[in-house]
């Protein structure tokens, strides 16, 4: 079956978890087409929706999740965010933005694929860290960082790819306590 064709319905008992999607709902449907249906009807917002946008992200979008950040305690101005096309596009800009070819990252010995792909693409090594059922395992990360320093950690703290595992509450002190040493 084609991926663009993937249907998500299952066999009587089947729960399908390959793609981390909602569950199905109805109103879901409804949902989407009411806002299919505004966005057809309102020439402004068409246009805008066909037009090249900004490579930063619209600006009253930024506005927006500058203010919810900022309401949530992480104060930040809208000049300071950009807006990506998905995660894994979020993922690549990072690694451009942060290392250069032949530089080392850190990441779950069970990672993200789409962080294994960009990783290659940027010409990047990947350095397995040993995780169990509380996630990343500190203690081989901080020798790992003491042996060969990586540019960059990356992690997934509330829902490992693929694994699910979330990182535990002790080792995310744990991962600040190191990040602060070695930037000491």
């Amino acid at each position: 079956m084609s991926p663009l064709r993937h249907n998500h319905t299952t066999d009587a008992g089947t729960i399908d978890l390959s793609l981390s999607l909602p569950p199905p709902h109805p109103l879901r449907a409804a949902a989407l087409g009411r806002a299919l249906q505004g966005i057809a009807t309102d020439g402004e917002v068409l246009q805008r929706a066909v037009e090249f946008q900004s490579e930063r992200g619209i600006p009253a979008h930024r506005e927006r999740l500058a203010a919810w950040m900022t309401k949530l305690g992480m104060p930040v101005e809208a000049e300071e965010l950009l807006i990506t096309q998905g995660g894994q596009h979020g993922i690549s800009l990072a690694l451009q933005a942060l290392t250069r070819p032949g530089e080392r990252i850190a990441a779950d010995v069970l990672t993200y694929p789409g962080l294994i792909d960009a990783a290659q693409q940027s010409h990047l090594k990947v350095m397995g860290v040993p995780m169990d059922d509380e996630g990343m395992d500190m203690d081989a990360l901080a020798r790992l960082c003491a042996q060969q320093p990586p540019r960059l950690i990356y992690l997934t703290p509330d829902q490992n790819n693929p694994t699910g595992v979330p990182l535990s509450e002790q080792r995310r002190q744990r991962l600040v306590e190191l990040a602060r040493s070695t930037m000491s």
